[in-house]
């Protein structure tokens, strides 16, 4: 049972492109609503939290372009925090269907945005070269011109001319060379993000097969749920989501389980008790914490000859 819940994860990581979000973007609804969204989990309530997920992705105002890998990781965040509210709640085969899902839409992400930014980082790398290649004779040519003893006015012209043109050409060295940076970070958090979410639901199928396994070895859900609830009950260590989820889990095993019923509702109460004193004790946190965009990503500007 240890360490089972944490196969289910936050997407929460950094959302990726720094352009305008329209109020009907998932992204910016999304930054909206997860604090809500997070304060409804910490207090139990992860069937409210699923529901509004779910309608969310469901809104035939919200288009969610497939080409657009912002879009793409926000829905993969969505389905995430869904995936949390359906364990919390008990529907642990729901959570796995909603995680497969993420993992999907994560898979689909990150291959699609990398074949598109390696052709782009590819053209940086090319337009690096061949600035440099110009860079390198107007330098030596510039130290040649500073070296002399006096210059006539055409010299002055031109050594003006060649320090404007490599001040605008190591410039544009120096943008490709971040959005390098920029391409190389995008897709290690997207392939991280696939990675985890594939891991996940491995997990979690794993986890669900062994539980029937056990159901069918017992002899009945009723036995499973006693057994069960008597290590949950004892396990004082786990996190409360961890505890109602399980309490829950089990309820839904065997509905008629009145010792279960009773722990879950002094789990319950004791969040609801807990949770206002403790976010009234807690420093403000930025909402967008986890969701601040980077740098977009831009092709290389066209060669400029001197």
């Amino acid at each position: 049972m240890r360490g089972f819940l944490s196969a289910i994860i936050t997407i929460a990581i950094a959302l990726l492109i720094n352009i305008p979000a329209t109020a009907q973007s998932l992204l910016t609804q999304w930054k909206n609503v997860r604090p809500a969204w997070e304060a409804s989990l910490d207090v139990g309530d992860g069937q409210k939290v699923r529901q509004a997920a779910e309608v969310l992705l469901r809104n035939p105002d919200i288009q969610i372009r497939q080409s657009n890998y912002n879009e793409m990781h926000a829905k993969v965040a969505v389905l995430g925090i869904a995936a949390r509210g359906a364990v919390l709640e008990g529907d642990w085969p729901g959570a796995a269907s909603l995680l497969e899902q993420a993992a999907e839409t994560a898979q689909f992400n990150y291959a699609a945005t990398s074949e598109i930014l390696l052709e782009l980082r590819r053209q940086h790398e090319a337009k690096i070269l061949d600035w440099r290649e110009l860079i390198q004779p107007q330098e030596e040519q510039l130290r040649w011109l500073k070296d002399q003893p006096g210059l006539r006015s055409e010299q002055i012209d031109q050594r003006a001319q060649i320090e404007s043109f490599l001040a605008e050409h190591n410039n544009a060295v120096s943008n490709s060379e971040q959005s390098i940076k920029d391409i190389d970070e995008i897709l290690y958090i997207l392939k991280t993000e696939h990675e985890t979410c594939a891991k996940s639901l491995i997990e979690w199928s794993d986890f669900l097969l062994k539980e029937r396994t056990d159901i069918q070895e017992l002899g009945s859900s009723e036995k499973y749920v006693t057994e069960k609830l008597a290590q949950v009950q004892g396990d004082g260590n786990r996190s409360s989501f961890e505890r109602i989820s399980y309490a829950r889990r089990l309820l839904r095993l065997d509905p008629k389980n009145q010792s279960c019923q009773q722990f879950l509702n002094t789990l319950l109460d004791s969040v609801k008790k807990v949770e206002p004193a403790a976010n009234q004790n807690k420093a403000p946190q930025n909402a967008a914490k986890n969701s601040n965009p980077a740098k977009s990503v831009k092709s290389p500007p066209p060669q400029k000859n001197k």
